[in-house]
């Protein structure tokens, strides 16, 4: 499960340290894993139906049970009632589903401040698809807001890998069959044999890629990055593609989501500290987190 280190100009308390959070996040991802597997195995063989998500005793532990209150208290939330899980496989989809909870809040709340998350971000397909989809030692800033030449402005999502950057634009939730990409300001796309225009992808990346170089260039950072337009259900059709630019369309995508997949590289040293001067450079609106705000136990832990 890939890693949010920034969202939006939300407060991350991976910009506190972010050699520090990365690996504690997958240290604690694995324990609380095998205590919920341990748990549903053994209630599979004793015939013991599992417990919901809220009532398993991995989740039960002070660290779950607080994220699962706070869930609880937050006016926009609407307890659902879940069904045990009655395979491995939907065992594993709840866990997922729960880390996207605290995936979060840790990218919107540090032990002393905090921003007030969007409500659709619990809802957005697209972030929850990178997160859930790939490896944790995938580094991802969604939409942030950064400063360039003295401008602010969201980019693309940056997707911090260990050997090297992606700046994704996302056309997965874009109708159409064939694209036809071009160096002018639009693009055309097909759909039943009719045309329309679309906004030429590269644009924007070329944006984000401003950003990028930028920073590469103030830390002497020498990570690779490429810029990638993503269309899952789209042909790209007769077109060379620009320098450094990836174009996934339905025959490379399932490809380019699987070497992802089977990355088993660990952090590297050039990644984390390329995360860490993009995060500086990032725009962080947030307030103080009054004192009831906080208990003893996530003092402890942050």
């Amino acid at each position: 499960m890939a890693q949010l280190i920034k969202l939006q100009d939300y407060i991350s308390r991976y910009q506190r340290n972010i050699f520090q959070y990365p690996t504690k996040y997958i240290q604690l991802k694995k324990e609380q894993w095998e205590k919920a597997r341990h748990e549903f195995l053994h209630a599979k063989d004793t015939g013991i139906e599992a417990a919901s998500l809220e009532d398993t005793e991995p989740l039960r532990s002070p660290f779950w049970r607080r994220w699962m209150r706070k869930e609880e208290e937050k006016p926009d939330h609407r307890p659902e009632v879940e069904e045990s899980p009655v395979s491995m496989a939907e065992r594993k989809q709840q866990f997922l589903d729960g880390l996207f909870s605290l995936q979060l809040t840790w990218a919107s709340k540090t032990l002393v401040e905090r921003s007030f998350l969007a409500p659709e971000y619990r809802e957005d397909e697209r972030l929850k698809f990178y997160l859930q989809r790939l490896p944790d030692t995938y580094l991802l800033m969604y939409r942030p807001i950064v400063t360039i030449k003295k401008a602010q402005m969201e980019i693309e999502p940056l997707l911090i890998g260990p050997h090297g950057v992606e700046l994704i634009y996302d056309l997965s939730a874009i109708p159409g069959e064939t694209v036809y990409p071009s160096a002018e300001k639009a693009w055309y796309v097909e759909e039943n044999g009719k045309q329309r225009k679309i906004m030429n992808p590269l644009l924007s990346l070329r944006r984000s890629e401003t950003y990028v170089k930028s920073v590469w260039k103030k830390y002497n950072i020498h990570l690779p990055f490429r810029k990638v337009v993503l269309a899952p259900q789209w042909t790209f059709s007769g077109v060379k593609e620009p320098f450094q630019t990836d174009y996934i369309g339905r025959e490379r995508y399932a490809q380019w989501l699987e070497d992802k997949r089977n990355t088993t590289s660990p952090f590297k040293h050039d990644q984390l500290k390329a995360a860490e001067a993009l995060l500086y450079h990032c725009r962080t609106s947030s307030v103080k987190r009054p004192e009831w705000d906080v208990d003893e136990e996530e003092s402890r832990e942050e």
